[in-house]
């Protein structure tokens, strides 16, 4: 079998888990109540600042409707 990058990079990789399972993080859990008590009492308080991509509602000028010069 030919030595790829499974058997290659990854065991050497600074950036990789060495085959271990990481620690799953507490907003993801099942019993997290992040986002539930937080839209009711705003705790913790998350930034709900609109994104730049919002469209406010509108819909976008189709591609084809503009093309490239």
């Amino acid at each position: 079998m030919a030595d790829g990058i499974l058997t290659n990079q990854l065991p050497n990789s600074p950036l990789g888990l060495n085959g271990s399972t990481p620690s799953q993080l507490e907003g993801a859990k099942n019993t997290s109540t992040l986002h539930n008590q937080s839209s009711i009492n705003n705790n913790p308080g998350i930034e709900r600042s609109p994104s730049v991509l919002d469209l406010n509602g509108n819909i976008p000028g189709k591609y084809l409707d503009n093309p490239p010069q």
